[in-house]
C-alpha cells in the first residue's frame, strides 16, 4: 500500500480539506442533476419555476425519436386563441407510454380469455348491457340526459327515442360494422348516421358548409372560455384532411395515435352540436376494431369517471407554455383505458365465478335437456346483464330448437316455479323466486 508523505500537520489538513472540497462538489452536482433530470414534466411547470423552457422545448421536439404530427395548433390564452402562434403536436414515446400500451393489450388478451370461456349468449347479453351504459354515460358527459328505462327500452324492443341513431352506431361494433374514414364525406357520412336529424337540423347546429360548421364557436366552463374550434369553413376542412391523413398513418403506435387523434378532433370542432359523442364513438370504434369490443365500449364511462383529469389534461395541451407538447394527455387517456379495462375484467372474473357455480346447481337439478339449457340462458342473462330482456325470440334461436318445442318446455318450467313468464308481447321471461338464489 502506498502512502502520502506529509511533512507536517498544515499540509494534513489542506490536503483533507481538498478532498472534502472535491466530494462536496461532486454531491452537489449530482443532486442538481438529480432534480433536473429524476422526473419528466410539463413544460408548464418548468416555465413557472424559471427554467429556460424554450432550450427545453428545443431539446424535446429535436429529439431522434420525437413523434411529430403535422397537426398544428394554436394556444389558448385567457380565452382568447393566438391564431398567428402555431406550435406542432409532438410527443415523446417515453418508457411509460409503451408500458401503458403493453398493459392495454395485455388486458385486451385477458378479457377476450375470459369471455372465450362464457357461453356467446351470455357475453352478447353482457355486451347489449355495457352498451346501454356507454350510451348514458357519453349524453352526460355533454349534459344531455337519457334515462336507463329510454334506452333499454330501445335495445330490447326497438322503441324509439331521441337515442335511436346513437344507439344504432353502437350495435354497429357489436356487429363488427366499422367505418373506414378516408375523406371528410366519410366523416360526415358518419356523422349525420349517429345524430337525428330533428338534431341536426335545429337553427344553433345546422352545418352550414358542405362538410363542417363555417361560423365561430367557443365552450365554456360556467363564464369562463376553456375552449375555441378552429374558425373559418375552409380552414377547419384543411386540418380535418391533415387529421385524416395523420390517422391512417400506420408507422404510429396505434394507441398513441388514437388518442392524439382523439384530441385533435375535438381540438378542431367541426361541427356545432356532438362534437363530444362523436369524438368519443370513433375512438370507441378503433379500440374495439384494434383490441375488443369490451375495451372499446368502456371509453366513455371510463372517462365519466376520471374526467376532471381527462379535461386538465385535454385544456394543458393548448396553453402557451407548453409548445404543443401532447405527451402527458397521451399518457392520461392511455391510463384512462386501462382503468376501464381493469374494472372490466374485474367485473367478468367475478361474473365467472358464480355462473360455474351457478351452472353446476343447475345441473344437480337433472332437467331435460332443453330445459336445462333455458334455465342456464336465463341466467346467464340475470347475471350478465340485469337490463336486457329475455325474449321468446332469442331463445329459439340460441338453443335452436322450434318455437313450438321452447314453449312446451317453458311451460313446464313455469310449473316447476323455476321461470315467470313477465310480457306477452313480445314474450319475455324471468327467473322465478325458486331459482334466484342461485345468483343472487
Amino acid at each position: 500500500m502506498n502512502f502520502i508523505k506529509i511533512n507536517n500537520i498544515n499540509s494534513y489538513f489542506k490536503i483533507k480539506n481538498w478532498h472534502f472540497l472535491i466530494i462536496g462538489s461532486i454531491i452537489r452536482v449530482i443532486i442538481i442533476k438529480k432534480e433536473e433530470f429524476m422526473e419528466y414534466v410539463e413544460l408548464e411547470k418548468l416555465y413557472y419555476k424559471r427554467k429556460n423552457v424554450k432550450e427545453e422545448y428545443e431539446k424535446r421536439f429535436n429529439n431522434y425519436c420525437t413523434i411529430k404530427t403535422n397537426l398544428f395548433i394554436s394556444p389558448l390564452v385567457r380565452g382568447e386563441k393566438k391564431n398567428k402562434e402555431k406550435y406542432e403536436l409532438f410527443l415523446l414515446p417515453l418508457n411509460k407510454l409503451l408500458i401503458l400500451q403493453n398493459k392495454i393489450t395485455e388486458n385486451s388478451k385477458k378479457i377476450k380469455s375470459i369471455t372465450e370461456s362464457i357461453s356467446n349468449f351470455a357475453v352478447h347479453s353482457c355486451i347489449l348491457d355495457l352498451v346501454g351504459k356507454e350510451i348514458i354515460k357519453t349524453n352526460e358527459i355533454e349534459g344531455v340526459h337519457s334515462t336507463k328505462k329510454e334506452v333499454f327500452d330501445e335495445i330490447n324492443f326497438n322503441k324509439k327515442s331521441k337515442d335511436t341513431q346513437i344507439i344504432q352506431t353502437y350495435l354497429d361494433l357489436l356487429n363488427e360494422k366499422y367505418t373506414n374514414i378516408d375523406d371528410l364525406s366519410g366523416i360526415k357520412k358518419l356523422y349525420d348516421k349517429m345524430f337525428d336529424q330533428n338534431v341536426l337540423e335545429k337553427e344553433n347546429n345546422k352545418v352550414e358548409g358542405k362538410f363542417v360548421r363555417q361560423n365561430s364557436v367557443s365552450i365554456y366552463n360556467g363564464d369562463k372560455k376553456i375552449h375555441v374550434g378552429i374558425n373559418g369553413e375552409e380552414n377547419i376542412e384543411k386540418n380535418m384532411e391533415s387529421l385524416i391523413v395523420f390517422m391512417n398513418n400506420k408507422q404510429i403506435l396505434p394507441l398513441i395515435k388514437a388518442a392524439i387523434t382523439h384530441y385533435f378532433l375535438e381540438y378542431i370542432h367541426p361541427f356545432y352540436d356532438g362534437n363530444g359523442r362523436f369524438g368519443r364513438y370513433i375512438y370507441s370504434m378503433y379500440l374495439s376494431r384494434k383490441f375488443d369490443i369490451f375495451t372499446g365500449i368502456s371509453l366513455s364511462y371510463s372517462i365519466k369517471m376520471n374526467n376532471k383529469i381527462y379535461l386538465d389534461s385535454f385544456l394543458q395541451v393548448g396553453k402557451k407554455e407548453n409548445y404543443g407538447e401532447i405527451t402527458f394527455f397521451v399518457e392520461n387517456v392511455l391510463k384512462i383505458i386501462a382503468q376501464g379495462q381493469e374494472s372490466i375484467i374485474e367485473l367478468l372474473e367475478k361474473k365467472k365465478i358464480i355462473y360455474e357455480f351457478m351452472y353446476e346447481k343447475i345441473k344437480e337439478l337433472e332437467l331435460e335437456e332443453n330445459e336445462e339449457n333455458i334455465l342456464i340462458c336465463l341466467c346467464e342473462m340475470k347475471l350478465f346483464s340485469k337490463n336486457i330482456a329475455v325474449k321468446h325470440n332469442d331463445l329459439t334461436t340460441n338453443l335452436n330448437i322450434s318455437s313450438y318445442k321452447l314453449k312446451n318446455n317453458i311451460e313446464n318450467l313455469i310449473k316447476e316455479g323455476y321461470i315467470i313468464k313477465i310480457r306477452k308481447k313480445p314474450l319475455i321471461y324471468a327467473l322465478g323466486e325458486k331459482i334466484e338464489d342461485l345468483i343472487d
